[in-house]
């Protein structure tokens, strides 16, 4: 069994697995990467601000997580776009008794210095079938990469 970072450890929680907790887990052992906790606010999760705060700075959007990945730079995007299309693309990847796909295409579009993504998924019951009978949700995930750093956050 392989070990989980203690943020993905197994506990009782009554909080759902959401895409963009598994994304991070999924991109974690990909990247060689390390989570880091506080976002500093001149990190690329800046790239993804949602607007400026009072003081000037960019308001880091909730949810956000930042990675610090050990992979040259010039190997994240495409290590980020090989897990998503592997995890995710095809017969999907079963989170609870939901299976996400993802459903659009992934292109990363120069913003500033950073690289920048929305992934799109759609999530819905799975009963050894995606139900078509149900109402699938779509979630979207924003990402971000600049130098050996990856922001990845709900949206």
């Amino acid at each position: 069994m392989l070990g989980l970072p203690s943020a993905f450890a197994a506990a009782p929680t009554t909080q759902p697995v959401t895409v963009a907790s598994r994304v991070t887990l999924n991109l974690l052992p990909v990247l060689s990467a390390e989570e880091v906790t506080p976002i500093p606010r001149d990190s690329v999760c800046a790239a993804l601000a949602s607007g400026m705060g009072p003081d000037g700075q960019p308001l880091i959007p909730g949810g956000a997580r930042l990675l610090n990945a050990a992979l040259p730079a010039d190997e994240i995007t495409d290590a980020v776009l090989e897990s998503l299309s592997m995890s995710f693309a095809g017969s999907g990847l079963k989170i609870g008794n939901d299976l996400v796909l993802l459903t659009g295409p992934l292109t990363w579009v120069a913003q500033g210095n950073a690289q920048v993504m929305v992934a799109t998924f759609e999530r819905g019951t799975f009963r050894g079938f995606f139900d078509s009978r149900t109402q699938h949700l779509r979630e979207r995930l924003l990402l971000g990469v600049s130098g050996s750093q990856v922001c990845v956050v709900p949206g």
